[in-house]
């Protein structure tokens, strides 16, 4: 997304992985760390993880990728299809 409306839809998404967790919480788990894939998959369960594609869905901000951790994010690929501005986020 060109516009500014990366960390809303972003936020969206993961909203729906959260709530499809709790609607089935017999097949599904939430994933924070790798203890808990191990702890998923002794369950039975599927392990989600709370990823997101390209940086831009932080939108250069150190703040909202502390944000997006809080709400489970775990990994994020930098570049997905818009660069991120890397001098600007790290001089924050």
């Amino acid at each position: 997304m060109r516009d500014r409306s990366s960390v809303t839809t972003t936020l969206e998404q993961i909203d729906v992985v959260h709530r499809m967790i709790r609607r089935y919480p017999d097949t599904f788990m939430l994933a924070l760390s790798v203890d808990d894939i191990r702890r998923a998959r002794q369950s039975g369960k599927i392990a989600s993880l709370i990823g997101i594609e390209g940086g831009h869905s932080i939108d250069n901000s150190l703040g909202v990728l502390r944000m997006m951790y809080a709400v489970g994010v775990r990994y994020m690929t930098l570049t997905h299809s818009e660069s991120l501005r890397m001098g600007r986020v790290l001089h924050r």
